[in-house]
């Protein structure tokens, strides 16, 4: 899991402005209903901009989702829970099926108290228009007062909470919480387990990808000053945004072998 960001110039016209009254309308119309009824063409217009932001990956496994099934668009704060969020942009990430359906589905527990729901829902007013940076600020503070125990790759630093384990037996790679107590701990835990981020596939892929990326890194004290800076240019491209289970590979090559590789 990586830090992400959303970019607001490339706001699908559906979430901001009129499109984003229209959406909300659809919600406020159903009222007082408990039941909604969600129009899941609304998000699918915001897939394309998530894959793309996301790196045509899962948002929480880095799995590569293009490859062999489609993303999903995942609502962080489950639209069951939070019905006027249902449309809402900054309450989208790009997921894989695995760990959106399978594992998180309706789950989001919070250490405060639950955002309540509008006490007086009019359309426009239900969620942040994303291109409105105070709004969004708002919404932002709003969702950390929760105290989510779940990570959120929009809104934090995720990589400072996980620490990884390579088992060159079982040929597998275990996803760890970085802290030892408190808080980072919990909440490390939290997302390992309510995503299944340790399942066998995930720790055995991940695997597939180390191997070569630790034969490389035990080549660097071998290799002449010209070849090294080769080396690490090469392991500088292994370690980007775009590539899977980059957190993995980072945390590896400049925490547990202290590489030089920015």
């Amino acid at each position: 899991m990586i830090r992400l960001a959303r970019d607001r110039t490339a706001v699908p016209p559906a979430f901001t402005g009129k499109g984003r009254v229209a959406n909300e309308k659809k919600l406020c119309d159903q009222l007082p209903t408990s039941e909604f009824t969600f129009d899941d063409g609304v998000w699918k217009k915001a897939k394309a901009q998530l894959s793309a932001e996301s790196r045509d990956k899962c948002a929480y496994c880095e799995s590569p989702t293009k490859v062999v099934a489609h993303g999903d668009v995942e609502h962080f704060r489950p639209k069951s829970k939070y019905w006027w969020l249902a449309y809402c942009l900054d309450n989208y990430s790009y997921s894989c099926q695995v760990c959106n359906q399978v594992h998180k589905s309706d789950e989001f527990p919070v250490g405060k108290k639950k955002l309540a729901a509008p006490k007086q829902p009019v359309a426009g007013s239900l969620a942040p228009d994303p291109v409105d940076a105070t709004a969004v600020a708002d919404f932002a503070t709003r969702c950390a007062a929760e105290k989510p125990k779940f990570l959120d790759p929009y809104a934090e630093e995720v990589e400072s909470y996980f620490a990884w384990r390579a088992d060159d037996v079982l040929k597998e790679v275990e996803m760890l919480p970085r802290a030892k107590s408190g808080a980072k701990r919990t909440r490390a835990l939290a997302t390992i387990d309510g995503l299944g981020l340790n399942r066998e596939e995930l720790r055995k892929v991940r695997y597939e990808t180390f191997a070569p990326v630790a034969l490389l890194a035990s080549l660097h004290g071998k290799l002449g000053a010209a070849d090294q800076a080769t080396l690490l240019d090469a392991l500088a491209d292994l370690l980007d945004d775009a590539m899977p289970y980059a957190a993995m590979k980072r945390w590896f090559v400049r925490e547990q072998w202290k590489l030089p590789v920015p």
